[in-house]
C-alpha cells in the first residue's frame, strides 16, 4: 500500500475515478461529512473511527469510492452463498418456533414455519428498532448526507474547493433534513403534503435503493402524509 505521501501524489486521469490509483487500485480517500467524496455510479464505503476512550488522538476517518453490489453479482456468487442463506433461514426458524412455544404448546401450524414466515420475520427483524431518531440519523447519514451535500452544493453554485462558509451552508441545510426524517420515528409527526413531498423527492434524488427497509418505511409515512385522508368526504358529508 502507498504512504500517505504517495497516495496524495497519485497522477488521476480524466477518465478515471477518483478512487482508483493509475494501477486500477482502490485508494483511501480522506472523508468529511461536509465535503463528501462521491463518483457517479459508485457507492462510498466510510471507514469510521470514534474517539478512543483513553483520551488518546481519534484516527482520521476515510473513504473508498467502490462499485455497488448487484443482484447479477449476487446470483452469479448464489452456489457459494447457499450455504449461508440456509443457516440464516433456519435459525429464522428457530427464532419464531421460540416466538410461537409456550409451556402448556404441543403443536403449532406447519404454515408458521414455511419460507414466507420465515421471509416475514427476517423483514420484520430487519425493521424493528430502526425507526428511533437514531438509527434514521444513522441511515441518513450513511445512505443520503453525501449526495443531499453534493446536490445543494451544485445549487448553490459551489465551487470544488468551497469556503468555510460555503461548507457551512450546505451543512445547514443538510441538517434540516436530517431532522425533519429523525422526526418521522415519533408517530405524533404530520408533516404538510408539500413539506412530504420534497422529503419524499429527496430520496428518490439521492437514488436509495429500492430494498432499503429504512427508506421504504419513511417513504410509506411520507406518502401518507402527501396524501391526507380527507375526512368530510370519508364520512360522506
Amino acid at each position: 500500500m502507498n504512504d500517505n505521501n504517495e497516495t496524495n501524489n497519485v497522477t488521476v486521469s480524466a477518465n478515471l475515478s477518483r478512487g482508483l490509483s493509475v494501477n486500477s487500485e482502490y485508494r483511501f480517500l480522506p472523508y468529511d461529512a461536509k465535503a463528501p467524496v462521491t463518483e457517479s455510479n459508485l457507492r462510498t464505503a466510510k471507514v469510521m473511527y470514534k474517539t478512543p476512550k483513553d483520551g488518546s488522538k481519534r484516527k482520521d476517518n476515510v473513504c473508498l469510492l467502490v462499485a455497488p453490489i448487484t443482484t447479477d453479482q449476487i446470483l452469479d456468487s448464489v452456489e457459494e452463498l447457499l450455504p449461508h442463506i440456509v443457516a440464516m433461514c433456519e435459525q429464522t426458524q428457530d427464532s419464531i418456533a421460540k416466538d410461537l412455544h409456550t409451556s402448556n404448546d404441543v403443536t403449532i401450524p406447519v404454515d408458521s414455519l414455511n419460507m414466507t414466515a420465515i421471509v416475514a420475520k427476517l423483514t420484520e427483524s430487519a425493521t424493528s428498532g430502526r425507526m428511533n431518531k437514531e438509527t434514521i440519523t444513522s441511515w441518513f447519514d450513511s445512505n443520503i448526507a453525501d449526495t443531499m451535500s453534493v446536490l445543494f452544493a451544485n445549487k448553490l453554485g459551489v465551487s470544488e474547493e468551497p469556503t468555510q462558509e460555503d461548507s457551512d451552508k450546505v451543512d445547514r441545510f443538510v441538517t434540516v433534513y436530517r431532522n425533519k426524517y429523525a422526526g418521522l420515528a415519533s408517530n405524533t409527526t404530520i408533516y404538510q403534503p408539500q413539506e412530504a413531498e420534497k422529503l419524499l423527492e429527496a430520496i428518490q434524488k439521492c437514488d436509495v435503493a429500492d430494498y432499503d427497509l429504512v427508506a421504504s418505511k419513511l417513504k410509506e409515512k411520507l406518502t401518507r402524509m402527501s396524501k391526507p385522508v380527507d375526512t368530510i368526504e370519508l364520512l360522506g358529508l
